[in-house]
């Protein structure tokens, strides 16, 4: 059902200037006609997030684009493969938002509640504990500990091969033995040239996005992503799709396109509409913000007392260990 203070936008116009793509615009004109009940999910690596060498560096034109939308949509949610806790702490443009955006961090593992200002973890500590324990005597017995960075990730252990060694080599000589280690403590394993992830395998993107989705009755879906797909996400978007949701997807041109399996199961969302960087994707999400300044702002629950709690983070998951054990 439209917002009631906002005037539905007429079927085949363009909601946005420069998404003309009929799909894209049907899916914005869904958000644009039901802000109240539509949901913004954002990847933060590659669009919010970019590396300048090697150093993470906040995008500072997204954080006023993202208030302006927190305040009409249902709700924003940001995805990362990092820690809920380095979001905030690591980029100061993020931190006033706090009591307004959602996240879902380390892939799925964590989740930030804006209205309590706390970092809820469903996944268990002992499994992770017993692992990161025999994890350095495995690469010291495979000679790896001078190829290899370990990032701990609170309920996630990442492994990077470092840039001097051959990273398809170390990855595959990790496969293996990591995978045995994981199935021993009941833990995911995921490998890949570039990290090698640990953890739970029950709670990732492909179960938490849809359970956050679901439980905040979210409508109209828009889904902004860069770099390398989230397979397990897209799975979970093109599920919802199947179900009814309008599910919208901007992405920017150097997405990979995915796999025959994981395109069926998106439905064609990776197709939907493919921008130049993650300047483009600002530039619709602002004219898409343009969109909604008629529209009723949402009523947000009664959240924390910031000025007696700024920083809550810092005391809900305890300071990330640099990497290494």
């Amino acid at each position: 059902m439209a917002d009631a203070a906002h005037s539905p936008v007429p079927p085949g116009a363009v909601p946005v200037p420069g998404v003309t793509h009929p799909p894209t615009c049907a899916g914005i004109a869904a958000l644009i006609d039901s802000p109240g009940t539509s949901a913004l999910v954002l990847d933060v690596e590659g669009i919010l997030v970019t590396y300048r060498a090697g150093r993470p560096a906040l995008h500072d034109g997204f954080p006023p684009v993202l208030a302006r939308l927190a305040d009409r949509l249902g709700q924003v949610l940001l995805i990362t493969r990092r820690p809920v806790t380095d979001l905030f702490r690591g980029h100061a443009g993020l931190a006033p938002l706090s009591d307004r955006l959602y996240v879902l961090g380390s892939c799925g593992t964590q989740a930030w509640d804006p209205a309590t200002g706390r970092v809820h973890t469903p996944v268990g500590p002992a499994p992770m504990a017993w692992l990161r324990a025999e994890l350095p005597f495995l690469l010291e017995k495979l000679r790896l500990s001078a190829w290899v960075e370990v990032e701990d990730r609170g309920p996630m252990v990442a492994l990077h091969p470092l840039p001097e060694g051959d990273a398809a080599e170390i990855a595959e000589r990790l496969r293996t033995p990591l995978t045995r280690l994981a199935a021993r403590h009941h833990v995911h394993c995921e490998v890949s040239a570039e990290r090698i992830e640990l953890g739970r395998s029950c709670v990732h993107l492909g179960t938490s996005l849809p359970a956050f989705l679901i439980a905040h009755d979210a409508g109209p879906v828009l889904y902004a992503t860069a770099g390398a797909v989230d397979t397990r996400a897209a799975a979970a978007l093109g599920g919802l799709r199947q179900a009814g949701v309008p599910v919208t997807m901007l992405h920017t041109a150097d997405t990979p396109c995915l796999t025959p399996v994981d395109e069926e199961a998106f439905q064609g969302c990776h197709a939907d509409t493919a921008l130049a960087d993650p300047d483009a994707v600002l530039a619709v999400l602002a004219q898409f913000a343009d969109a909604l300044e008629g529209s009723s702002p949402r009523r947000r629950p009664p959240g924390r007392d910031r000025a007696a709690d700024p920083a809550p983070w810092g005391d809900a998951v305890g300071r990330r260990r640099r990497p290494g054990l």
